[in-house]
């Protein structure tokens, strides 16, 4: 779709011999851009492209995009690290359709602080069927 609106673009102002203006990428479009790459570059990029409060804009790119089918999941591990992990993995636990999401999140919980893991962790053995994701969690430390 971009490369169809620059073709016009183009076209136009070689038809015309006037600059046409192009609307400068925003910060969500350059975050998005690096999620949708090919290559997973990590989210300290991701994040820094987001400004100081990234959270929203991650949690809608994994709940709201679909294409390419790598990006939201990118999206999700970098919500794991961010206060809005807990809310967001909370819904998305109880939600089938969301299930590369949690699992996402989950994976990336040995990689977080402590008391961040923990409360992931908690989220998802509370789950309505916490079996699903047990082999995703550290051992429980309660007796069995």
């Amino acid at each position: 779709m971009r490369l169809a609106i620059l073709t016009i673009a183009a076209l136009i102002a070689a038809v015309t011999h006037a600059p046409v203006a192009m609307a400068s990428p925003t910060a969500s479009d350059a975050a998005w851009a690096l999620l949708a790459q090919r290559h997973d570059v990590g989210c300290a990029p991701v994040l820094a492209a987001l400004g100081p409060d990234p959270g929203a804009a991650l949690v809608a790119f994994a709940e709201e995009r679909t294409m390419p089918p790598w990006a939201p999941v990118r999206a999700a591990a970098c919500v794991a690290a961010l206060p809005e992990a807990a809310p967001a993995l909370s819904r998305w636990i109880v939600d089938p359709t969301r299930d590369g999401l949690v699992e996402r999140v989950l994976r990336e919980t040995p990689r977080l602080p402590a008391p961040q893991a923990a409360a992931l962790v908690a989220i998802a053995r509370a789950a309505p069927d916490p079996t699903r994701w047990a082999r995703l969690l550290p051992p429980s430390d309660a007796p069995r």
